[in-house]
C-alpha cells in the first residue's frame, strides 16, 4: 500500500449553516473549538503515462459535528499549542466514541482566511495527537478492550501528546476550518467566508534537511443532507416550476426516489426531489435576505405608526381650525352688530 493521501473533505451543508450561525452570534470575538467526523480509507489503482498500474489510498473526512471550546478552557497550551489531554477527554466527554476528532476551527473578525503560525502549530499538535491516539484505539481493538473517556483521560494525562507518528497506514491528517467575519459599520449584515487547510510532507532544500510539514488549502465539499440532486436540478426548466410549484399539485412521499435518467423535466419522478429541497435547511444567503426582509417589514412598520400619529395630530389641528373659525366669525358678527347701533344713533 502506498502513501496514504487527503482526498475528499465533506461537511453537511446544515453542520455548516450551524456553524456559520455559532461564529456569526460572536462577532468580533474569537471562536473555536474541535471538529468531529469519520475517516475512511480507499485504495484506487491509478496507471501513470507509463502504463504502470499502482495503488493509491486517499482518505475520506467526512466532518459529522463539533464541539465549542473557549480560550479559558482551550484543548491546546496556548504558549506552546501542544495538547491538553484533559482538556480534551472534558470537551468530548459526551461525544460518542464512534466519531473522533478530525481536525478543529477558528473565527476571527476581519481577518484572512489564511492560517497564522499560531494556527499551524495547534494544528500540527493536534495531528501529532490523534496519530497518537489512533494507535492506541487500534491496538485496543485488536485486543477487545474498550476504554470510557474517564478512562481515557487517566491514560492520557501523564503522556507526551507532541510526538510524531511513525505508521503511515494509521496517520491523517488533521483539518482546519478557519472562518472570517466581515463586520461593515455601514451594513446590518455580515459576511463570512470560510477555507480548509491540512498539513502535508513538504520535500526538504537539500539532503541535509529533514522532511517539513506545509499547510495546503483544500477545497471543503459540501454535501446535501439525503442525496445529490444536481441532475435533477439541471433539468428544471421555466416551463416546470408553474406545475410543480402550483399550490393544488400533490407531491409524493419522500420513500419514492428519483431516477438517474429523466426523460422529461416534468415527469412525477421529480417531484419528490422539490419537497426535499422544500425541507432542507436554506442557505446561508437566504437566510440572509430573510434577515433583510424581517428589517424592512419592521422599517415599514415603524413607519406607518409615524403616520398614524400625524395623521391623529392633523386631525387635532382640524379641528382647533375649525374652532377658530367659528371664534372669528362670530367676532366678525358681533362687530357688525356694534357698527350698526352706531350708525343708528348718529341718524
Amino acid at each position: 500500500m502506498g502513501s496514504i493521501s487527503l482526498g475528499e473533505v465533506r461537511i453537511a451543508g446544515s453542520l455548516l449553516a450551524t456553524l456559520i450561525q455559532v461564529v456569526g452570534q460572536r462577532a468580533g470575538r474569537r471562536a473555536e473549538g474541535l471538529l468531529l467526523g469519520d475517516a475512511l480509507v480507499h485504495t484506487v489503482a491509478v496507471t501513470d503515462d507509463t502504463q504502470e498500474a499502482r495503488e493509491r489510498t486517499d482518505l475520506q473526512l467526512d466532518v459529522t459535528g463539533y464541539v465549542s471550546t473557549n480560550q479559558k478552557d482551550a484543548f491546546y497550551e496556548p504558549l506552546t499549542g501542544t495538547m491538553n489531554a484533559t482538556k480534551i477527554a472534558e470537551a468530548t466527554s459526551e461525544v460518542n466514541r464512534r466519531h473522533r476528532m478530525v481536525g478543529w476551527y477558528v473565527a476571527r473578525n476581519t481577518a484572512s482566511t489564511k492560517p497564522s503560525l499560531r494556527d499551524l502549530a495547534i494544528l500540527r499538535h493536534l495531528g501529532d495527537y490523534l496519530r497518537s491516539t489512533s494507535r492506541e484505539d487500534d491496538a485496543e481493538a485488536l485486543r477487545g478492550e474498550s476504554r470510557t473517556p474517564s478512562e481515557a483521560k487517566k491514560s492520557t494525562s501523564g503522556t507526551t501528546l507532541d510526538r510524531r507518528g511513525k505508521d503511515p497506514a494509521l496517520a491523517f491528517p488533521a483539518v482546519l476550518i478557519v472562518f472570517s467575519l466581515d463586520l461593515r459599520s455601514s451594513s446590518e449584515a455580515q459576511g463570512i467566508s470560510y477555507a480548509c487547510h491540512y498539513l502535508s510532507p513538504a520535500a526538504p532544500f537539500s539532503s541535509s534537511e529533514s522532511a517539513s510539514l506545509a499547510y495546503q488549502t483544500h477545497l471543503l465539499k459540501v454535501r446535501n443532507v439525503s442525496h445529490d440532486s444536481t441532475a435533477e436540478y439541471q433539468a428544471y426548466t421555466g416551463g416546470t416550476y408553474p406545475s410543480l410549484l402550483s399550490p393544488h399539485s400533490s407531491l409524493p412521499s419522500r420513500t419514492s426516489q428519483p431516477s438517474a435518467r429523466m426523460p422529461s423535466p416534468v415527469i412525477p419522478s421529480m417531484r419528490p426531489g422539490l419537497a426535499d429541497f422544500a425541507r432542507a435547511i436554506p442557505p446561508p444567503h437566504v437566510t440572509e435576505y430573510e434577515l433583510y426582509l424581517d428589517q424592512i417589514l419592521e422599517h415599514l412598520h415603524g413607519l406607518v405608526d409615524e403616520i398614524r400619529a400625524e395623521e391623529l395630530e392633523l386631525s387635532a389641528l382640524r379641528k382647533k381650525q375649525g374652532r377658530l373659525k367659528h371664534l372669528l366669525r362670530a367676532e366678525k358678527e358681533k362687530g357688525r352688530g356694534i357698527s350698526g347701533e352706531r350708525e343708528e344713533k348718529l341718524v
